[in-house]
């Protein structure tokens, strides 16, 4: 998603070509988390602090899209899994973790025993899969045969475990 609003921003061709789905939509929710009993209540309590994640690793993203520019200066760590930000929360490497709808859910066990939810973004479209090629070359095989290959994905055997793993029903055209 950051890749794409820059690429807008700066008037470059982009085409937005498939929309992922998933159960709840297009679109998904932030939560940040916090040790039980750590005494952070709010979002500006974060300020200073460390805020990991795995969906951290553009920082104007978080800040300007998820927090919607109204977050407090802090650090944020990227992390490899979702789980690693629920560990280092845990273990005091972190203030707090960044979590996603899908996270949260296959992590309510640690979350909701050992972490509270202390903000929840509004709704953030999914990343999108897009286009960087002028719409005058829209025939391009390459962009045909991206298409093709999504609109079957989730159901092909050699595909269907991407789609499970980010938690996708499958693809939809943008306007849907």
């Amino acid at each position: 998603l950051p890749l794409y609003l820059e690429a807008v921003a700066r008037g470059e061709p982009v085409r937005l070509l498939r929309q992922p789905r998933r159960g709840s939509g297009a679109s998904e929710h932030y939560h940040v988390v916090v040790r039980n009993g750590s005494g952070i209540t709010s979002l500006e309590a974060l300020a200073g602090k460390r805020l990991a994640g795995n969906v951290v690793w553009d920082g104007r993203f978080v800040r300007g899209v998820v927090f919607g520019g109204k977050a407090p200066e802090m650090e944020i760590v990227l992390v490899r899994r979702a789980l690693d930000a629920v560990k280092a929360v845990r273990s005091g490497e972190a203030d707090a973790a960044l979590l996603t709808d899908p996270q949260v859910e296959a992590l309510k066990g640690l979350v909701k025993e050992e972490l509270v939810p202390i903000w929840t973004s509004e709704a953030v479209p999914l990343p999108p899969v897009v286009s960087f090629v002028p719409a005058a070359s829209a025939d391009a095989p390459g962009e045909k045969a991206l298409l093709a290959g999504l609109e079957k994905l989730c159901s092909d055997p050699d595909g269907s475990y991407l789609c499970e793993g980010f938690d996708l029903q499958g693809f939809a055209a943008p306007d849907e």
